[in-house]
């Protein structure tokens, strides 16, 4: 080969590594600015793809099922505690709720607090503290932890409370976490240097959607782990368990184990360990339900994640529901 056509090779290479390199470059640039900017009326993170693996519970956007395979584009929804009630008026979504809040006396007993709270769609909510919780003065989630799943991830991405901290990720499971690295905020702190790395006043659970077909007994049995893992580490902390969303009725009627029938006894199971003292239940179904107490189909375009636009919903329904001491 003479020296001529060694140049013209040299260029032409040259040419096609800059054209990979600014390809490269700009998808980088451009899926940064899919999550940066996405479309309210989208799921969250369209872009990503849930892990689901066999019989694990690692259905990261889709609730999980532990010898069930689901496939989904999007993200996950999570489980509600007690059967709630629902009325909604057509378009308007003016709904009014029963909202309950668990009580465990003695590891034992327990009872439930219930009220009522008005509550429109999201493009104007009213939201009114259900008994027992108040609004939120100005700071309060200064000082907060959000621990979660890909809804947490969405809260984090969409509607952030300023000050507060979150260790999220999408799969993320209660046997999960000791493990895992948070992919929204602290990315390189592991679980138990960001709880001893400053003291909160309040710490948010919300997971349990992607173990919801594991062993009942093993589950709670790691969900109370955690809690005490979190006591130890964080004494003096407000702790709030939340339910996992509804998914909706046609993709609660597909007939695997994420379902609304499982997402209830979940929930129910995560509203024992309560004590209503130290630790609260929060359930924002009754803001997102229909009248049969499945996640709006408009609320959703996977049957399971709430559009980008309605965890702005989901953060003001927080404001509105938190203890003060």
């Amino acid at each position: 080969m003479d020296k001529q056509t060694k140049q013209i090779l040299t260029s032409f290479l040259a040419i096609i590594f800059c054209v990979a390199f600014l390809w490269a470059g700009k998808k980088y640039i451009w899926n940064n600015a899919l999550i940066e900017n996405q479309n309210p009326d989208d799921p969250f993170a369209s872009d990503i793809v849930p892990d689901v693996t066999g019989i694990q519970p690692d259905l990261p956007g889709t609730g999980s099922a532990e010898s069930s395979t689901v496939s989904s584009s999007s993200w996950s929804a999570e489980l509600t505690g007690s059967t709630l009630t629902s009325m909604t008026s057509s378009d308007t979504a003016l709904s009014s709720s029963t909202l309950s809040q668990s009580v465990s006396t003695d590891g034992a007993q327990s009872s439930t607090i219930s009220s009522s709270a008005t509550v429109t769609t999201a493009s104007d909510t009213v939201i009114k503290p259900s008994q027992g919780f108040s609004a939120a003065p100005e700071g309060y989630f200064s000082d907060a932890l959000f621990i979660g799943d890909s809804r947490m991830v969405g809260i984090a991405s969409y509607a952030a409370f300023p000050g507060a901290n979150y260790f999220a990720t999408v799969g993320l499971a209660t046997y999960k976490v000791a493990n895992a690295k948070s992919e929204v905020d602290n990315k390189s702190v592991s679980f138990s240097g960001l709880l001893s790395s400053k003291q909160y006043g309040k710490i948010y659970i919300m997971l349990g959607i992607n173990e919801i077909g594991n062993d009942r007994t093993t589950t709670m049995k790691k969900y109370g782990e955690l809690i005490q893992t979190i006591r130890s580490a964080q004494p003096n902390a407000i702790i709030y368990l939340c339910a996992n969303l509804h998914v909706t009725a046609k993709r609660s009627a597909k007939g695997d184990a994420i379902n609304n029938k499982s997402i209830n006894s979940f929930n129910e199971a995560v509203k024992g360990l309560c004590d209503g003292s130290t630790i609260y239940y929060l359930d924002i179904n009754p803001a997102f339900d229909d009248a049969s107490g499945c996640l709006r189909a408009d609320y959703t375009n996977d049957g399971v994640h709430p559009l980008a636009k309605y965890y702005k919903e989901w953060a003001e329904w927080f404001k509105q529901n938190v203890i003060i001491r």
